[in-house]
């Protein structure tokens, strides 16, 4: 790279950013990055340029960074994806260069009502190969425990078998740890003490673990109650407090990131409920273009999906949002829609039928929300 012109605030030096360089007279195809997400990252836009390229690569330098430091899915809706989905779906997103799944299947009793039992070992199996298929596509299996409901913050017992929980999925590979409060009443006067504690003394002792994410009760503005956010305001400042937004379902904007960074004093971690279609709506297929994503937003935490309850479908949405969280500014929500359709669906006959499918069987995030702030 000594000959190589390339902008190092935007690329190596930032966590996952790469150059690549090619240069065909010297026969060198080169990919330095800031990690080793970095150098997956890198070689995956090879791997795009090689498959849509019809004609040689000759010369070629690329910088590249995320504008969103976690992207990819959260596992969040009422119902569950099979073992396989699982695995196609990590699969899918690493290349798109999603680099997060987070494992939080309300159907799931060791992670829901029964969150303080062990897996048995059939289970714990499963989620060790998630987290081998993670490793291998640059995707970290977030696992999280739905506590919300189902503990007592001020009792050490409980405190004990979460962490005894939580060893049991690091022995098997998992680094990065969640708990959800969301849709269940809980008594949340330990609340800040019982998380500092955990953060402090659990992940920030265990070798390798990311930061802790926390689901909140209050996850949304409709529910807004400023003596719960000055509890999660006093988390330690490496907890990732996770948001939908205005509502519900709600389009991502700076003046929604604005009014809860104002109350907890950090960015927040976007869990965005969209294409997800449980409640209600398991008949409808959001297929079509992925809309209520602004480009004026910067550069975010986190930005995950929670998708459908039809896994495959869920990927032209996928796709997209892929595409915006990694590059928000420059992101063209029909161009994205149409390299979707076409990455996906291989067989042009097939693809054009499926494009005038989901134009007449779409239903746009606004509808959604609009739903979503009545019910």
């Amino acid at each position: 790279f000594a000959d190589v012109d390339y902008d190092r605030e935007t690329s190596v030096d930032i966590d996952e950013g790469n150059v690549l360089a090619v240069d065909a007279e010297q026969n060198t195809i080169a990919v330095l990055g800031h990690d080793s997400s970095g150098i997956f990252n890198g070689l995956s836009t090879l791997r795009w340029m090689l498959e849509s390229s019809r004609a040689q690569l000759k010369e070629a330098v690329i910088t590249d960074a995320p504008d969103t430091l976690y992207r990819g899915i959260v596992e969040g809706f009422y119902g569950e994806y099979t073992f396989e989905e699982r695995m196609d779906l990590i699969e899918f997103i690493g290349p798109l260069k999603m680099n997060t799944y987070i494992y939080g299947s309300k159907s799931d009793p060791y992670h829901n009502g029964q969150w303080k039992e062990p897996y048995p070992q059939d289970k714990i199996s499963q989620i060790a190969q998630l987290v081998e298929c993670g490793k291998k596509n640059n995707v970290e299996l977030v696992w999280t425990a739905h506590v919300g409901g189902h503990i007592d913050m001020g009792s050490q017992a409980d405190y004990d078998a979460l962490t005894a929980k939580f060893d049991q999925l690091y022995d098997v590979g998992v680094r990065q740890f969640g708990l959800f409060y969301d849709d269940a009443g809980t008594d949340n006067t330990y609340l800040t003490e019982f998380i500092n504690k955990l953060n402090q003394e659990y992940i920030h002792k265990k070798e390798g673990v990311k930061s802790l994410i926390v689901c909140p009760q209050t996850y949304n503005k409709n529910q807004a109650d400023d003596n719960y956010f000055a509890k999660l305001a006093a988390f330690d400042e490496d907890v990732q407090i996770m948001w939908t937004g205005d509502a519900v379902i709600s389009e991502v904007s700076p003046s929604m990131m604005e009014y809860i960074e104002s109350k907890i004093h950090r960015p927040a971690y976007i869990w965005w409920n969209y294409p997800v279609n449980d409640l209600g709506l398991g008949a409808q297929l959001l297929v079509g273009e992925t809309v209520g994503l602004s480009t004026e937003m910067g550069h975010m935490n986190g930005l995950v999906s929670n998708p459908m309850l039809q896994a495959q479908a869920s990927k032209f949405s996928l796709f997209s949002i892929a595409d915006y969280s990694w590059n928000i500014a420059d992101f063209d929500r029909h161009a994205s829609w149409e390299n979707g359709v076409d990455y996906i669906i291989e067989e042009k006959d097939y693809a054009e039928a499926f494009k005038t499918f989901s134009a007449n069987n779409n239903q746009s995030v606004a509808e959604l929300m609009d739903q979503s702030v009545e019910s």
